[in-house]
């Protein structure tokens, strides 16, 4: 397929600095270990992953709860979602070294977690059609295991830089090539060329509310936009950003975190990026939002870190 089946923008961002730095505080993550992912959840607690095979959470007076796993090596991404058999509120996480997709409910405990066969690694989310749009895991084998639909199917190839499903089409970046099918079935579909470089993993989210997927490619410095069946926008991030990982509060407002940790980027109205270099020595890796805030993880410093971004 060619690109006259997509209606393909790819868009130079323009650049603001920031009219002021990012000031944070950090809350060390003590016998957790390094954290690998950070989400923020009710009653303002912050939950985060821990090298210590482990699932971490400060409350609202930020004391901080270990709950540590009897099985598996190690936690690292998470996403929110609701366990399919008692629609609990919590955190599905995955632990790529076991092979294993776990979840913990919002009062740390630790439910049935599912082990993959031998071969099968799982890598990243991608949304899929549950309730908070996180269903899909893919594998380094290029199986997509479907946790919603309780089903697997095969990607266009195995390398998968990043996954997403919007209405019935399911979405793959891979080698550059941005592809579009229906999952589950070996033939048909279309593929884009898309410009600007080699593509990495990165990740692809749910847009809100108006966009059906937003993915970053850290390979190519890009945000990019799927608006349609057959519209996609690329922003081209400015030279030296090296997006590191991304958080969508709207569609026309998406913050992320780059130039090796040191700043806060902002994405506004999909053309200008501002950027907020942080005060401090920083390594601002993950990301989520809060009431008015954003929290990160800073590996290099063991910390779930703090910033308010009401006044930015």
């Amino acid at each position: 397929m060619s690109v006259l089946d997509f209606y393909y923008e790819f868009r130079e961002a323009e650049y603001e600095p920031g009219l002021t730095k990012l000031k944070t505080k950090r809350f060390p993550t003590g016998a957790a270990g390094t954290p690998n992912d950070v989400k923020w959840g009710n009653n303002d607690n912050v939950w985060f992953t821990g090298a210590a095979n482990c699932v971490g959470r400060f409350d609202n007076a930020r004391k901080l709860t270990i709950f540590p796993r009897k099985v598996g090596h190690m936690p690292t991404l998470m996403s929110r979602d609701q366990h399919p058999l008692n629609f609990e509120y919590g955190w599905r996480f995955l632990d790529p070294v076991s092979r294993r997709i776990g979840f913990i409910d919002q009062f740390g405990k630790y439910h049935e977690e599912l082990e993959l066969e031998p071969g099968l690694t799982p890598t990243m989310f991608g949304p899929g059609k549950g309730l908070f749009q996180c269903g899909l895991v893919a594998t380094d084998a290029g199986i997509v295991v479907d946790l919603v639909q309780n089903k697997r199917f095969q990607m266009r190839t195995p390398k998968v830089d990043a996954i997403g499903l919007a209405l019935d089409s399911l979405w793959q970046i891979s080698d550059s090539r941005l592809t579009c099918f229906a999952p589950g079935y070996s033939t048909g579909g279309r593929s884009l060329t898309l410009e600007g470089g080699y593509s990495k993993p990165g990740c692809m989210v749910a847009g809100r509310p108006n966009t059906y997927l937003i993915y970053m490619d850290p390979g190519r410095d890009v945000i990019g936009f799927i608006e349609g069946y057959d519209k996609v926008l690329e922003v081209k991030l400015p030279a030296g950003t090296g997006i590191r990982a991304m958080h969508v509060s709207t569609d026309m407002t998406i913050w992320f975190t780059g130039k090796g940790g040191k700043s806060l980027f902002q994405l506004d109205r999909k053309r200008t990026v501002i950027e907020y270099p942080c005060v401090t020595d920083s390594d601002l890796l993950h990301i989520d939002s809060g009431s008015q805030c954003l929290w990160f993880t800073e590996p290099k410093h063991n910390c779930v870190t703090f910033a308010d971004i009401s006044t930015l």
